[in-house]
């Protein structure tokens, strides 16, 4: 279950990337501001998320864990590790992050909390800061509406309702393996569709998932550069697809 988890999280990287993202209201610091001037990438992303299962329709206990952290020389759209570059440190919730090769990571899994407060040693192109993100975890409360089974030969809607403070929401069906295809949720829609085109690369077979993945994003500057510090809420549904 971990591995689907991952993946979820990685297949939505990229949206939180290229999202347009609104107006942050948090409470900055000096030398920040929350005014949005571009949205040609960030310097970093600095995600915290909060993951449950359905089970029998209902919700098991919410965990909350951070991804790992890059820093770019460069504003970056793209997961890419050509331009990232080391701080001399970062920390959430006064824990330290180890770094690995390119990224930084909570190896002990303990700091991540909402409110979550990033502090960083910048070293080069990267600033020192420290900020409090207050920005509350998105809520989902449709979830007992998914499907339990996805069928490849014909269209599936599934329905998306009790969505609330998610600036992106994105629907990913994934088979048992590494196959997945995802959809994002329009604004005011309260469904989304999979065509059996887009499902033509899932296996058939059980253990497979629907997660459903709200964003909350939260873009500030510091020193002229952009930050994203987006809080992430993920529901998994373990399904059947025929």
């Amino acid at each position: 279950m971990i591995k689907k988890i991952n993946l979820a999280i990685a297949c939505i990287a990229a949206f939180i990337l290229f999202s347009m993202c609104k107006k942050s209201t948090s409470t900055t610091s000096a030398n920040s501001t929350n005014t949005i001037t571009n949205n040609n990438g960030y310097y970093s992303v600095l995600n915290i998320y909060g993951h449950q299962y359905v089970v029998s329709d209902s919700l098991t206990p919410l965990a909350i864990n951070s991804w790992p952290v890059f820093f770019s020389a460069t504003p970056v759209t793209t997961n890419t590790t050509s331009s990232y570059v080391k701080v001399g440190s970062l920390s959430l919730n006064g824990v330290e992050f180890k770094f690995y090769s390119t990224f930084y990571e909570d190896s002990i899994s303990s700091a991540s909390t909402i409110p979550s407060t990033w502090a960083v040693v910048g070293t080069g192109i990267i600033p020192s800061f420290t900020y409090t993100n207050n920005n509350p975890m998105p809520t989902y409360s449709g979830y007992t509406h998914l499907p339990d089974t996805i069928y490849k030969s014909q269209q599936n809607t599934i329905q998306i309702t009790g969505i609330a403070g998610s600036d992106i929401t994105t629907v990913s069906v994934l088979d048992a393996g590494t196959n997945t295809t995802t959809q994002t949720l329009a604004s005011g829609a309260n469904s989304v569709t999979f065509s059996p085109s887009a499902l033509a690369a899932l296996a058939v077979g059980n253990n497979a998932d629907i997660n459903i993945t709200c964003v909350k994003n939260n873009i500030q500057t510091f020193s002229g550069k952009q930050f994203n510090f987006p809080i992430n809420y993920l529901v998994n549904k373990t399904i059947y697809i025929k």
